[in-house]
């Protein structure tokens, strides 16, 4: 599991790996988000994370760059 403020790469193979932020990459860690505390009776279908996830996500790196501006 990745942590807040960690850069990802993504290689051909869809293997993602951490990297420093100096280095190419496709992805910064912006928050950590538990699922099962949203959805405790079951594993969410796609749909059901990216309904959830969609305001959360853009929230999230709202505020880790400082503002939506920044974003």
């Amino acid at each position: 599991m990745f942590e807040p403020g960690q850069c990802v790469s993504i290689d051909a193979s869809n293997t993602l790996t951490a990297v420093k932020c100096a280095d190419p990459h496709q992805l910064e860690i912006t928050s950590q988000v538990s699922l099962q505390e949203v959805f405790p009776d079951h594993t969410p279908t796609v749909e059901e994370q990216d309904r959830y996830l969609q305001d959360v996500c853009t929230q999230a790196a709202q505020d880790f760059m400082g503002s939506e501006e920044n974003l």
